[in-house]
């Protein structure tokens, strides 16, 4: 009886154990245009995941190539940590004959580098600026930033970069207007809650409000926005009213006990990457 034998894979991945490691399975772009084949590029940086951010990761990323008319993985390059790794989900992909819809329909472990894939799938199909497949700004949601002193602007940025949502950073002044289309500063007149006011006058339903403001929060959450703290804690009808409670006791404790210190922790880099998880998971919904 014959022994059965497997089909010889037609795509081997190749590695270069530099500083950073380099890694390729498929076709090259180059290969690609010889080809005449007609493909789009998808990147998702290491910087742009959850993982990255808690390693501190400012360089690396994933660079897909995929047929515009079939849809179908050609091509993967990776650069950065791991990458020698990370390239043996491409090969595995690339043999079975899978298309860029893998990524960004499948879950990847939480936080793993290997989400750059998602975001290299999401920024090729989905959203890019320099792509032809879609050219309009989503009008369904905005993003209200309450952005004095908010730690956050950046993540706010990159986020809705990739989701292609319109961004309102509201301030009092001091803060530099972003050259990226989607960002909008708007500089209200200096006084007591002016930016707050101009938020809440202006968020509903579908749309999120970033604040640690929590009577901001309660009018954005009353009107049917999301809202978010810069740490990533969602603010809901469920526990807003005890976010009240809490805010109002510590205003009488501060009230009666000038001298009293605040017992609130410090903004960490976990917050940092809990905020860019809660942001994404709500533009998706």
């Amino acid at each position: 009886m014959d022994t059965p034998t497997l089909k010889e894979s037609p795509w081997f991945p190749y590695g270069i154990y530099s500083v950073p490691e380099i890694s390729t399975c498929g076709m090259s772009e180059q290969d690609m245009q010889q080809r005449g084949i007609p493909y789009e590029v998808g990147i998702g940086r290491f910087r742009e995941t959850s993982r990255g951010n808690i390693m501190g990761l400012e360089h690396g990323m994933v660079k897909m190539l995929f047929s515009l008319k079939t849809r179908r993985v050609l091509g993967v390059q990776i650069v950065g940590e791991g990458a020698t790794e990370l390239i043996h989900i491409a090969q595995a992909v690339l043999n079975l004959k899978g298309t860029v819809d893998y990524f960004v329909q499948n879950t990847f472990n939480y936080p793993t580098l290997a989400e750059a894939y998602k975001i290299a799938g999401l920024d090729a199909f989905y959203f890019p600026f320099r792509s032809s497949l879609f050219s309009r700004q989503r009008a369904d949601v905005m993003i209200y930033v309450d952005a004095d002193a908010c730690p956050v602007k950046a993540e706010v940025e990159q986020v809705a970069t990739h989701h292609k949502v319109g961004v309102k950073l509201v301030c009092n002044g001091g803060i530099r207007p972003s050259t990226n289309p989607l960002v909008e500063l708007v500089v209200v007149d200096a006084g007591p809650d002016i930016a707050d006011i101009w938020i809440a006058e202006r968020a509903g339903p579908g749309d999120v409000v970033i604040t640690t403001d929590i009577p901001l929060a309660a009018k954005a959450v009353e009107a049917g926005a999301q809202v978010l703290k810069p740490n990533g804690e969602p603010l809901t009808q469920a526990n807003i009213g005890n976010a009240l409670a809490t805010r109002d006791l510590m205003y009488d404790l501060r009230a009666a006990d000038p001298f009293r210190k605040g017992g609130g922790k410090g903004f960490a880099k976990s917050d940092r990457s809990r905020f860019l998880n809660a942001l994404d998971q709500a533009l998706r919904r």
